[in-house]
């Protein structure tokens, strides 16, 4: 390819896009080679748009439908996979962080739920997706909502 042909200005994004995907009382997977079953204990936390994306961050926040409920502390695992049904083995998929996060309370008054964020950083071609799990199963009537933000190219 000749020199003249590469991109010669930055490349951004041009229609944001933000997804999400709730992981509570689930299977769990400690696993870091495979992804486990796409629904079962990991969990379609993005897909790219038709040219691909730029993914910026991705964020975990602890939710409960009451305040009394903890978090149970766990290991949150993000995957980049070429599958996102199934189960994706170690050819489809790599693991891409292994995030702890200690338990945490809803709370209505001096202590609340704290998010915990990843940057990513990264361009995610079509075809590409991100899958999370958590390695222990959280509480009854609580969960950890995974917000992806990104923008398709």
């Amino acid at each position: 390819m000749a020199i003249t042909t590469l991109n010669t200005a930055p490349i951004f994004s041009g229609t944001p896009r933000v997804s999400f995907v709730q992981i509570g009382q689930t299977s769990t997977n400690v696993n870091s080679q495979t992804a486990g079953t796409v629904g079962t204990n990991s969990f379609l936390a993005f897909t790219p748009g038709a040219s691909g994306s730029y993914l910026q961050k991705i964020r975990f926040q602890y939710t409960s439908t009451t305040n009394t409920v903890s978090s149970v502390a766990t290991v949150f695992k993000i995957y980049l996979s070429t599958l996102n049904t199934g189960s994706p083995t170690s050819s489809d998929v790599v693991l891409i962080a292994d995030i702890q996060a200690p338990a945490q309370t809803v709370g209505t008054t001096a202590t609340s739920a704290y998010p915990i964020e990843v940057p990513l950083n990264f361009p995610i071609p079509s075809g590409y997706y991100i899958l999370v799990g958590q390695t222990v199963a959280q509480n009854a009537n609580s969960a950890w909502t995974v917000s992806v933000f990104g923008g398709d190219y």
